[in-house]
């Protein structure tokens, strides 16, 4: 739309300047031809230096995009140029100079993102261009008044060649009809930065002062200067407050800086500044507004938008931290991408990568991975919640691991002793599974071995976990107590599931009995209830000399030098299923 906009304006432009009627005796007498447009309009950008580091090919892309117009090089800019200069660690100066009239000024503070700077950057530029398109005439476009080269200039625009039956442009002044001038295309020009005019630096940047030695303020020696002086390296005795610092500044209890600080700061107790890039370091607290680079504090490291290092050894909190935050005790950030660390308990709002506290973790929403030594707890999870005790998140797409685990949905994996959730796409391993809108059935069943069972079969629509009791066909009608995991897999109105069980066959003495399972099963719906067919793969370990639990037909011994006898049979299965509870 925009780049629609500026096309438009240019249109009309090239309209008045190519289409006005000649003066006539008479009407109706047909007006001059128009001329072709005498050269393209083109507009210089200028990028000077500064503080903060910007991609400025990427800069320069993007202005171009809010323009809608296309970067060339070496041609002087008709409709003006646009001058950027960083004068902040977060401020940039905007100048436009059109071909006629006065200098348009504007200053704005610069967001965190990379990203975000340059949209700034390129609409704030866009729209002082596109405010001044509209009073432009043609015979008001001159050289821009700014030193920069002048390259050979752009062939002029042809006139569109003449629609079947008009005259083409110069004929005889009784032709009716002229061919239309073709719209010209605004075109961005970058002027080499050695051969361009500097702009001024930002206002709150006053005069430079190589070093300055105070007590308290306001005596200090900068003061002589004035009190917005830029200090190079400033030694305080006690208490030191500066307007900006471009390299070291030390106090020996508080070190403030009311703009800006670009180096190192070291304050006894607390190092105190509005934007910092570079190394504060505080004995007892730093505080910023927005720190570029490390935070470090004996107790509390406090920021706004931290990029880097942040570290307190008690808390530190930030509010939008792309960086790693450590803190002795707790670590608090409003939007975190990065590393958070605290002794007992990190906070964050929305957390972009590793969270990592000793008692407790919390967040809003976490992509990556959240780790508590006690409890983690989130409203949304993408990738792994781990807890040593308790993992609570309400929508978990990842993995949720802990010795209890407890979510409203779960797309992925629980893994705990305990896992509650109310529905879970994937699958819950434990002892006990609670998926309160999942499928509950109660199996009975006979094996050909003489086994008699049954089982409390729960869990999630694809993955379920087994209770079963059974009894063995052996004289003594030995109990046997199994657990398992299984797989389902539909078939229409019917099921295939895959079990796998194993069995404790030596439940009341010492001795050394194991039966495990692998079981498929096919449960065929024919009503009321599914009737269960299938067979499994027997292994079992009992003691040498003891008597064997199940008749294992066609079965292969094994016998091993510590009296341990392992057989391997197979068994026929069949019986019927009765579902308590269906998934909605």
């Amino acid at each position: 739309m925009t780049s629609l906009r500026v096309l438009v304006i240019v249109s009309g432009l090239a309209g008045v300047a190519h289409a006005q009627p000649a003066d006539a005796p008479a009407p109706p007498a047909p007006p001059a031809p128009a001329s072709a447009p005498d050269a393209t309009p083109t507009l210089a950008v200028t990028l000077g230096q500064g503080p903060l580091a910007v991609d400025r090919p990427m800069l320069l892309s993007a202005i171009a995009d809010e323009l809608g117009v296309t970067l060339i090089e070496n041609v002087p800019g008709s409709l003006g140029a646009i001058a950027i200069e960083f004068t902040a660690s977060d401020r940039a100066v905007i100048r436009y100079l059109p071909p006629t009239g006065p200098e348009l000024v504007r200053a704005v503070m610069l967001p965190v993102g990379d990203d975000d700077r340059r949209r700034l950057l390129a609409f704030v530029a866009g729209n002082l261009v596109r405010d001044q398109l509209g009073g432009l005439e043609p015979s008001s476009v001159v050289t821009p008044p700014y030193d920069a080269p002048i390259a050979a200039t752009p062939a002029p625009v042809a006139a569109a060649a003449a629609p079947s039956g008009t005259a083409a442009p110069g004929a005889a002044a009784s032709a009716p009809i002229v061919a239309p001038p073709v719209p010209s295309v605004p075109v961005i020009v970058v002027a080499p930065p050695s051969r361009t005019r500097v702009v001024r630096p930002d206002p709150e940047e006053g005069p430079r002062v190589p070093m300055s030695i105070g007590f308290i303020p306001p005596f200090a020696t900068d003061r002589l200067w004035a009190d917005d002086a830029t200090v190079g390296a400033g030694v305080h005795a006690l208490i030191g407050e500066t307007a900006n610092v471009r390299g070291v500044s030390v106090a020996g209890i508080v070190d403030i800086n009311r703009r800006f600080m670009v180096g190192v700061q070291v304050a006894g107790i607390a190092a105190i500044d509005r934007d910092v890039l570079g190394i504060s370091v505080g004995g007892i607290a730093t505080i910023a507004r927005q720190s570029r680079g490390a935070q470090i504090a004996g107790i509390a490291a406090i920021s706004g938008p931290t990029h880097g290092l942040q570290v307190g050894g008690i808390a530190t909190v930030a509010a939008d931290a792309r960086a790693i935050q450590v803190g002795g005790i707790a670590t608090i950030a409003r939007d975190l991408d990065g590393l958070q660390v605290g002794g007992i308990a990190t906070a964050a709002r929305d957390l972009d990568g590793l969270q990592v506290g000793g008692i407790a973790t919390t967040a809003r929403s976490v992509n990556g991975a959240q780790v508590a030594g006690i409890a983690a707890i989130a409203d949304q999870v993408h990738g792994l919640q781990v807890g040593g005790v308790l993992a609570i998140g309400r929508e978990v797409r990842g993995a949720q691991i802990s010795v209890i685990n407890v979510a409203r949905h779960v797309h992925g994996l629980q893994l705990g002793v305990v896992n509650v959730s109310d529905d879970v796409d994937g699958a819950p391993i434990g002892l006990v599974n609670i998926v309160r809108n999942g499928p509950v059935m109660v199996d009975a069943w006979a094996e050909s071995s003489g086994v008699t069972a049954a089982a409390l079969r729960h869990g999630s629509r694809a993955f379920h976990t087994i209770y079963a009791v059974a009894a063995a066909n052996d004289g003594d009608r030995t109990p046997l107590v199994g657990l398992g995991f299984g797989l389902e897999r539909s078939l229409g109105r019917h099921a295939l599931d895959i079990d796998a069980l194993a069995w404790q066959t030596n439940l009341f003495d010492d001795n050394l009995g194991m039966l495990d399972q692998l079981r498929a099963t096919v449960a065929i719906d024919v009503g009321a209830v599914d009737l269960l067919v299938g067979g499994a793969i027997n292994v079992q370990i009992d003691d040498m000399g003891q008597a064997r639990d199940v008749h294992a037909y066609l079965a292969r011994d094994y016998h091993s030098s510590s009296g341990v006898e392992v057989s391997v049979f197979p068994t026929a299965t069949i019986g019927a299923r009765l579902h308590l509870h269906r998934p909605r």
